[in-house]
């Protein structure tokens, strides 16, 4: 029996892996794939190998953050505002408040929490932001919490 992914085949990208959804696969390839020009990890790879191609991996994903902001459609009729908490620790959090601009009513919620790593990127990426005001615009208030990155 073959282990999935790279913990079977250390080549294996996410736009090979067999697991993958074949619609998102293409448009990965297109864009050269995640982390493109980054060779991925060894599996025995050292702690600070991880951190050092983290940091790389962020580092070109974000040079794809002006285009994906021009393709985001208008969300002319979501008001965003930002709001902090601060933990029992004393680590502060950064909210991201996205909502109809018209509210004569109580509205419904989400809370949108990241549900990755924990190692990269940010709530105030693109990708979250769209989501944020997608939900936003259909209705809800949506409460995006900043990542605490590890």
């Amino acid at each position: 029996m073959q282990r999935p992914g790279r913990l079977g085949d250390d080549k294996t990208r996410f736009e090979t892996d067999v697991r993958a959804d074949p619609r998102i696969a293409d448009i990965v390839k297109l864009a050269g794939g995640f982390g493109a020009g980054l060779e991925p990890l060894a599996a025995g790879a050292t702690y600070t190998e991880c951190l050092d191609y983290c940091m790389a991996f962020e580092r070109v994903e974000t040079q794809a953050h002006a285009a994906l902001l021009e393709m985001m459609p208008p969300f002319d009729d979501v008001e965003i505002t930002r709001e902090s908490i601060v933990a029992a620790d004393g680590h502060e959090t950064t909210l991201y408040l996205h909502q109809p601009k018209s509210i004569g009513r109580p509205l419904p919620g989400v809370i949108h929490l990241h549900g990755g790593g924990m190692a990269i990127t940010t709530a105030d990426d693109p990708g979250p932001t769209f989501w944020r005001n997608l939900l936003a615009a259909q209705g809800l208030r949506v409460i995006g919490v900043e990542y605490r990155n590890a």
